[in-house]
């Protein structure tokens, strides 16, 4: 699947969108190569998914808020939508790389 981020058409200003989010959450340009499209993974024993375009589970409350970016850093993913960790500036979720169970990449 081809790199999108939800809600914005023109590819431009999705990946302006993109990087601005990277920027706000320190990851650093060589963390942007490889861009995370779904991660499931298990949290306090429950099986998570989060990919773009869909909400989170109620679990994490952000709503309706579609997943924004998926960041694969040193040693776990950032996911950030609307209200956790994108431009509503809340704390982001985190999942340990240990604890991910499948990562599905966008195309390059």
């Amino acid at each position: 699947m081809k790199f999108f981020m939800p809600e914005i058409t023109d590819p431009k200003e999705a990946e302006f969108f993109y990087q601005d989010i990277a920027e706000n959450r320190k990851i650093k340009p060589e963390e942007l190569e490889c861009r995370v499209q779904e991660l499931r993974w298990v949290h306090n024993g429950m099986k998570m998914v989060a990919q773009i375009g869909k909400p989170l589970n109620p679990y994490f409350k952000s709503g309706d808020d579609p997943v924004l970016a998926i960041f694969e850093v040193d040693n776990c993913y950032i996911i950030c939508t609307h209200s956790r960790g994108g431009p509503g500036n809340g704390p982001a979720v985190f999942a340990g790389k240990s604890d991910a169970k499948s990562v599905k990449y966008f195309d390059s």
